[in-house]
């Protein structure tokens, strides 16, 4: 009876050795980002900083201390050291020689709002309209400039220009918001092992605009393609 029960126990033990494992392989990578980013979105002060940017775009901590009326110190410790280092929620857009130092300019990554669900419903849904606006805007904003300098005679073969108005229901939006973000993913891992090959010399890059979307169309006559 005893040698039964203790089997039983090494089975329960077993169990839960493999569950904690995998929830400690889940943890790992982008997920311990997700945790400093959950405790990053619970300090008033970053979420402001945020906020500024996703509806002011690039802005460096004076730009920031002036608009949110803080103590310079603070905010480029919150914005610099925290927000762009720590949790990668922002991205240095520029950098500018000042009286012997270098003032950088902050941008939110948008694709950064992506990740675990409870790090995505922690973000105030304000703060991610907002991103969302400016991440269209700005994406925009190059596919204009991309147009402006368009030349059908130098357009790569491998070049994709497509889009498509599709009638989905929830559920398919979910789904598609889903594929999107693996596409995402595999996107910023090729684009990460080829600059650290640039860097190394090893190749030549390109800048390439990649623009993953998916939003509700306006009105109109037209009907859905798919």
């Amino acid at each position: 009876m005893n040698s039964d029960r203790r089997g039983d126990e090494d089975v329960l033990d077993r169990d839960r050795q493999e569950k904690n494992g995998h929830i400690e392989g889940l943890a790992g990578g982008f997920d311990q980002i997700d945790q400093k980013r959950l405790k990053a979105v619970s300090h008033p002060l970053r979420l402001r900083i945020l906020g500024a940017l996703a509806v002011g775009g690039v802005m460096s901590p004076k730009g920031l201390s002036d608009l949110l009326d803080e103590n310079l110190n603070l905010i480029a410790y919150h914005a610099g050291k925290v927000l762009h280092q720590e949790c990668e929620l922002l991205a240095i857009a520029d950098e500018v020689p000042r009286r012997g130092a270098i003032e950088h300019f902050y941008r939110i990554k948008p694709e950064a709002m992506l990740g675990h669900p409870e790090w995505q419903a922690r973000v105030p849904n304000l703060l991610i309209g907002d991103i969302k606006c400016g991440a269209f805007k700005s994406f925009l904003e190059e596919a204009s400039r991309a147009a402006a300098a368009f030349d059908p005679k130098s357009v790569h073969k491998d070049d994709v220009l497509a889009w498509v108005l599709a009638g989905v229901s929830e559920k398919g939006r979910l789904e598609i918001a889903e594929v999107l973000e693996q596409a995402l993913e595999s996107v910023s891992e090729i684009a990460a092992h080829d600059t650290a090959r640039r860097d190394s010399g090893q190749l030549e890059t390109a800048d390439l605009v990649i623009g993953i979307a998916s939003f509700e169309a306006g009105a109109s006559d037209r009907h859905p393609q798919v």
